[in-house]
């Protein structure tokens, strides 16, 4: 990293470690990955007073793509389509973004957020065409996110 950046770039030293009963998924070229917050917005219109809002927080959406380097997406996936039809338990599964922060001059402290509750959703298995990359995607939804570091 660059020593006069002060702001964050999609390569900073960001990573994604997705844990699913207990053993690491590592897909091999992770090229993107985005969350954003869900809420309730609650609106109370008292009659003697301006408009009263409340945003209460309900959960985590995101999701992140891969160029496809093996089949660590498809086996997981498939797995968990045959753990299903078998009535085997859900997979737990927790997301792990550890992300540098920069600072001028210095490396800054890391900031590390830890989603629970996940389930995750294959999007997009992939397109198939000459001369392209695969690219596959995959959504989640998460309870909470909380910062361990």
């Amino acid at each position: 990293m660059p020593a006069t950046q002060a702001y964050n770039i999609g390569r900073d030293g960001a990573t994604l470690n997705i844990i699913t009963n207990g053993s690491p998924l590592k897909p091999t070229l992770l090229v993107n990955f985005q969350s954003s917050q869900e809420t309730v917005q609650l609106k109370s219109k008292p009659l003697n007073g301006p408009p009263i809002f409340q945003e209460v927080p309900d959960g985590w959406k995101g999701s992140f793509e891969i160029d496809r380097a093996d089949s660590t997406l498809d086996d997981f996936f498939a797995q968990a389509e045959d753990d299903y039809y078998a009535g085997a338990d859900a997979t737990v599964i927790t997301i792990q973004h550890t992300i540098a922060s920069p600072m001028v001059g210095a490396q800054g402290p890391a900031a590390q957020y830890l989603y629970t509750g996940v389930v995750l959703k294959l999007e997009d298995a992939g397109s198939y065409s000459a001369d392209a990359v695969v690219k596959q995607k995959v959504s989640f939804m998460a309870s909470r996110r909380q910062k361990t570091l």
